[in-house]
């Protein structure tokens, strides 16, 4: 649910002022579930949500299972994205200033403190390093609150499902109509389960065993491997088949023409 709710460009928005205790003028595109390629073919990354704004980009991902691998995991985003920026020939000054948050439903740090805020710098001489890379977490368990009540009244309800203001308020009322509709209720199955970051990780790792096929047996193979792993997903319940499409790069009839030939 928490990337159905994040679409949308006000909660989003308010989200990230929230967390990053700052305002911010305009948010250009919004995604959830954005799927972003390894140019290089190796592993790819699915986010929860993903915004770029006007010179920033932001990841932003709901961690409900407590795990080590994050630092390295934000790491690899942040480059992935960096990647899918620049293209080829262009300046390095262009890329975007580069935020990855995790709300995690658990203290990745164990300080009990609301927000973990990581940015590089000089060990020595406590210099900037420059690179306008950030990484933010949030955790859900905290009991010390440094972040603004703001973003305490966020977490609240991230965590107990507390109304305390307007913007919960709304998108307590969206939740509730996001489950009455059929095809968000699907998708909402995801997110309620703690399958939600396994099967995360696993279509990563498909697409990415699909690809290391494709360059060793031909790209026709790679394709079909691909195919029948989502659809493989899809009869699980696991993902919706508008979903499945998008992940397939193909339009939802396409899916289904897929899914009688099967």
């Amino acid at each position: 649910m928490f990337g159905l709710v994040m679409g949308q460009l006000d909660n989003c928005k308010e989200c990230l002022q929230r967390i990053l205790n700052v305002e911010i003028e305009e948010i250009e595109h919004v995604k959830d579930h954005d799927y972003i390629p390894n140019p290089s073919g190796n592993k790819s990354i699915i986010l929860d949500c993903y915004v770029k704004g006007s010179g920033t980009k932001y990841a932003i991902e709901m961690q409900t299972a407590k795990r080590k691998n994050l630092p390295k995991r934000s790491r690899f985003y942040q480059d992935l994205m960096d990647i899918n920026e620049l293209g080829k020939g262009s300046a390095y000054e262009t890329l975007s200033q580069n935020i990855i948050i995790f709300i995690c439903d658990f203290d990745p740090y164990d300080k009990e403190v609301d927000i973990y805020r990581f940015e590089n710098y000089d060990t020595e001489e406590k210099l900037e390093f420059g690179d306008e890379t950030t990484k933010i977490f949030i955790n859900l368990q905290a009991k010390i609150f440094k972040g603004g009540p703001a973003l305490k009244i966020l977490i609240d309800y991230f965590r107990d499902n507390v109304v305390q203001d307007t913007y919960t308020s709304e998108i307590n009322e969206q939740i509730k109509q996001f489950k009455k509709d059929k095809k968000k209720r699907e998708q909402y199955m995801i997110y309620e389960t703690k399958l939600h970051d396994q099967f995360k990780d696993g279509l990563e790792e498909g697409i990415e065993k699909g690809l290391e096929e494709g360059r060793q047996e031909g790209r026709q193979e790679e394709k079909q491997n691909s195919q029948q792993r989502v659809i493989e997903l899809y009869k699980k319940g696991e993902v919706d088949e508008t979903l499945a499409a998008k992940f397939l790069g193909i339009d939802v009839s396409e899916f289904r023409k897929l899914l009688k030939e099967q």
